[in-house]
């Protein structure tokens, strides 16, 4: 069995590459299966344990980027492309149709919204893919739901699986050591952390006013973000941060290759996102034992025990984040049994050897 993982390119990497990676990593070291990723940017990424094969065009649906695939197929002659996304899956269909190719389609879908040129033609686009696509995976339950009503996506075989997701392991000493030296840059008490892309759906703007809003009301926080940006979001959040006064307890890490560590070193994760499919920053934090405050949106409060895992708040309320973030850090009773209830969540519905075992089934099956 050749698998090969098929991405959509993206200057900054995201959780659609992460979870190409990561499937990657598990079908070989535990299936011993042949797998390689398709369609990163040229220079964006690089793991030494995953074959990739880089393009060099942002557009997924774009004649240059089917022709490096059309290349791609031609010396690797995969058996199964599995797509992370359904650009790239209307990319595999329209090549094998025409092509008469043999690999077998699978389609995670990695968004909440649909994003094209032209809305009209969605539910004709959406339609083509459901109806030729061998199998599907959702993320979560709330997306399939989503995809099904709102988007017309309802393919014939499909079955709701979170990514694989791999933490780091982590030096607790390395963790502690980092967690000081931010508190101690920062003049801080309490860390929150951010670990992913920086961009404007991610809302981090609410994350550096309830940091501001802490401070004023006396709890000593400090903040670090981690992750690649964009640059004019970065300009704009910068600029937030001077109106605010607040540029002491804000620290801007950048992409790094050991996100686990920056949220170990934190006391509890923090998302004002307004959209996401299923966030690595989530598992990434119930694996760690970590605690995180999120916007309730629909999507997380489908994933949030909310006070028992983590915290689901109204970004129409940022005090209310502030009031728990302090309830929380100051009651050690209440930390320690949500730190355990998010350690317990990742083990039930999140460890990787349980999430790939379906995975391979999958394949196996199709």
């Amino acid at each position: 069995m050749k698998i090969a993982y098929i991405v959509e390119p993206r200057r900054v990497i995201g959780g659609g590459v992460r979870a190409a990676m990561n499937l990657s990593k598990s079908m070989k070291h535990q299936y011993n299966v042949d797998s390689t990723v398709f369609g990163v940017y040229e220079n964006s990424v690089e793991d030494k344990d995953v074959l990739f094969y880089p393009v060099n065009t942002l557009k997924p649906v774009s004649f240059s980027y089917i022709r490096q695939f059309g290349r791609f197929v031609s010396v690797y002659k995969p058996d199964i492309v599995h797509c992370l996304g359904l650009f790239s899956a209307l990319v595999c269909l329209l090549y094998r149709k025409f092509t008469k190719s043999n690999y077998a389609i699978v389609c995670t879908v990695h968004r909440v919204s649909m994003n094209m040129r032209y809305p009209s033609l969605i539910k004709y686009v959406v339609g083509f893919i459901a109806n030729n696509i061998d199998f599907a995976t959702f993320l979560t339950e709330y997306q399939k739901n989503h995809y099904y009503n709102n988007i017309g996506f309802r393919p014939k075989k499909y079955q709701v699986v979170p990514n694989v997701i791999f933490v780091q392991k982590i030096d607790r000493q390395d963790s502690k050591r980092l967690h000081q030296e931010f508190i101690d840059d920062l003049d801080a008490d309490y860390m929150t952390s951010y670990v992913g892309r920086i961009i404007p759906s991610k809302n981090i703007e609410d994350i550096i006013k309830i940091t501001a809003l802490a401070n004023n009301k006396g709890f000593n926080l400090g903040c670090v973000l981690v992750g690649g940006y964009d640059a004019d979001y970065y300009k704009k959040l910068q600029t937030l941060i001077e109106e605010l006064h607040i540029g002491h307890k804000i620290k801007f890490i950048g992409y790094v290759n050991n996100p686990s560590l920056y949220l170990d070193a934190a006391d509890y994760t923090t998302t004002t996102t307004y959209g996401e499919a299923l966030p690595n920053l989530l598992i990434e934090s119930y694996a760690l034992g970590k605690v995180t405050f999120s916007s309730d949106i629909p999507q997380m409060v489908d994933l949030i025990d909310n006070g028992v895992n983590g915290f689901t708040l109204p970004l129409s309320n940022l005090e209310e984040f502030v009031d728990k973030m302090d309830e929380f850090c100051t009651n050690s009773q209440l930390r320690d049994k949500m730190e355990k209830a998010a350690l317990e969540t990742y083990r039930l519905n999140y460890s990787p050897e349980k999430v790939s075992s379906i995975y391979y089934d999958i394949y196996r099956a199709i």
